[in-house]
């Protein structure tokens, strides 16, 4: 497997070499941003960031310099000359998005950064690189695709707006066609949303590998549609780069897109409709999925992954059996990028595993 260049990162996101002893967690490290407990984590390209107690966000860099034992310097996120409470934060290859809160204005705006994979003692600060108008409807989470940002409205609608490298504003679209939605997930080209009422799941975007569930291999559709072939009512949905699995009502996981590295729990390149993954002890209750590895999190807390090995830290150990990641104690929440995972534990602290995630950069 291979190593981050800064021994920060090592013990920052990279816990362990395998799958059955992790041997570090993230309190050490995010204690030094957050004071205390830590809300959650956003995993993006060679950097994390996380939201203190006050809401602030904060991000540490890949190579960011440690002398002396000196506690690692963490960039802030402002905006408009102030450091803004956020909610919901988000991260995807290069770019970090959060909801503002506060001050007033930036309340319900979509903000945006590129945080910093090097970081020189003098730049503890990040500028936001996007910011949205405030919108009508109270935003309840956001999720980032290859170019995109898109919002979950209050009222169940979602909008989307286009990542510009030539202007600082952010206009955000409505998503037609979609109402009543619950959640929205979204991988490098396209999303997904689970509907409230219904239960089920509406996809857009590119479908090259199969990953809006349609049961056909076109190209991409522009407008949601409704995915074929699901068995029962989802309650769950999550999305990785080129595939998505979602958590029906009964507790099982069914798993659809590219299978590259048998991410989706069975044998073969790709799937165009969900297919149960086998071999989970117990029902799920949530979803990790990165690059070419996918993660559930069971009812009892423990967590279990398949898919690419050295993504579930290990090197000879991996594919399409679920193994059981042998956490201290049990799993609160689970979040992946590319190429790692990390639980939040019951205790608070994260717990990290996995390897170098590869770089997917954003046109801005």
């Amino acid at each position: 497997m291979r190593l981050f260049p800064s021994l920060v990162l090592l013990s920052l996101l990279l816990a362990c070499r395998s799958t059955d002893k992790p041997n570090s967690t993230l309190n050490d490290y995010v204690s030094d941003a957050a004071s205390g407990k830590v809300m959650p984590l956003a995993l993006g390209a060679n950097y994390a960031c996380v939201l203190n107690r006050k809401g602030q966000g904060l991000c540490l860099g890949a190579e960011a310099p440690v002398q002396n034992n000196t506690p690692a310097r963490w960039q802030t996120l402002r905006a408009a000359g102030k450091i803004p409470v956020l909610r919901d934060l988000v991260a995807r290859s290069t770019v970090t998005c959060g909801i503002g809160v506060r001050p007033s204005s930036l309340e319900n705006r979509v903000l945006c950064w590129q945080p910093q994979t090097t970081q020189a003692p003098e730049q503890i600060d990040q500028d936001a690189v996007l910011l949205s108008g405030k919108i009508r409807s109270r935003l309840r989470s956001l999720s980032l695709q290859k170019d995109k940002v898109c919002g979950l409205l209050s009222d169940g609608q979602i909008v989307c707006g286009v990542l510009s490298a030539t202007s600082r504003a952010l206009n955000l679209t409505p998503v037609k066609g979609l109402r009543s939605m619950e959640s929205l997930r979204s991988g490098e080209g396209f999303s997904c949303g689970l509907r409230e009422d219904t239960g089920a799941i509406f996809c857009w975007g590119d479908n090259s590998q199969g990953q809006l569930g349609l049961g056909s291999a076109l190209q991409e559709e522009e407008e949601p549609v409704a995915i074929a072939g699901f068995s029962g009512r989802a309650t769950f949905l999550e999305t990785g780069a080129h595939h998505a699995c979602a958590i029906n009502h009964a507790g099982e996981v069914l798993c659809w897109g590219s299978n590259s590295h048998q991410q989706l729990g069975v044998e073969g390149k790709r799937f165009m409709e969900p297919k149960v993954v086998r071999g989970l002890p117990d029902k799920a209750t949530a979803l990790a999925l990165g690059a070419r590895h996918s993660c559930a999190q069971l009812v009892n807390g423990t967590v279990w992954c398949w898919g690419d090995a050295p993504a579930l830290g290990s090197e000879t150990q991996g594919g399409l059996i679920p193994l059981r990641v042998r956490l201290p104690v049990a799993s609160a929440h689970i979040v992946a990028s590319l190429e790692r995972t990390c639980s939040r534990l019951s205790t608070g602290e994260f717990f990290c595993w996995g390897t170098e995630p590869e770089v997917f950069p954003v046109p801005m």
